[in-house]
């Protein structure tokens, strides 16, 4: 079983069935650091991201806040995982989040706040570009990666297709006419393995909506 949880520094852990155990610990979260506040050391310990298996040794993973690339890690013959390729995905967005630090307990931009763990009885108020909604793996074998990417005041949905076997970028999709305000309204909740992507509606009466993505 993949864990997606923080624990000294790692963000993905290989729970073993048949030992109770366990068995790896991968992705260093120094590796997945896009800027130099050291507030955003924290995010990884509660937002982690996501992991998929592609095979017994092979594994893609994208961190909650994205940045625009996918991770390949691979086992290796001594049982130790490592960076095995990062492919370069699409991004409409520089940077993925922005750091606001006031004496006000809330921030008309902020999708998360608290207390400032940096301390000075203030608040961190974190606004996020970029929000990963999970990696999902395909019947022609590719990977499709949900996220909403930030442009000025709106967030769209972008689908990645990644070609795993060349390690590249195959295709993308913007889906901008959902309706979706600075917090997304609609959110993906799943995708099968034939592209049908499923939201849910975060209102006073929500709705499951289906889509289905064809491309030409």
């Amino acid at each position: 079983m993949i864990l997606p949880y923080w624990d000294e520094g790692k963000l993905i852990h290989l729970y073993s069935l048949e030992s109770g155990e366990i068995e790896a610990n991968l992705v260093d979260f120094s590796d997945m650091l896009q800027t130099e506040d050291e507030i955003e050391v924290e995010l990884f310990k509660s937002n982690p991201g996501s992991a998929i298996p592609l095979n017994e040794r092979l594994i893609a993973y994208v961190p909650e806040h994205y940045a625009g690339k996918l991770y390949l890690f691979e086992e290796t013959s001594s049982g130790a995982w490592q960076i095995k390729e990062s492919i370069e995905g699409y991004k409409q967005f520089n940077p993925r989040i922005t750091f606001h630090v006031s004496q006000e307990g809330s921030h008309d931009r902020s999708h998360f706040s608290g207390y400032n763990p940096q301390g000075g009885g203030t608040y961190l108020h974190n606004e996020f570009h970029s929000m990963s909604h999970g990696l999902y793996p395909q019947d022609d074998g590719s990977v499709v990666h949900l996220s909403y990417q930030a442009v000025e005041d709106e967030m769209h949905l972008v689908v990645e297709n990644f070609d795993i076997d060349n390690n590249q970028l195959r295709f993308y999709s913007i889906i901008d006419d959902l309706g979706i305000e600075f917090r997304p309204e609609k959110r993906p909740i799943w995708m099968d393995s034939q592209g049908h992507i499923y939201f849910a509606d975060n209102s006073d009466m929500p709705e499951l909506r289906i889509f289905r993505l064809e491309y030409e």
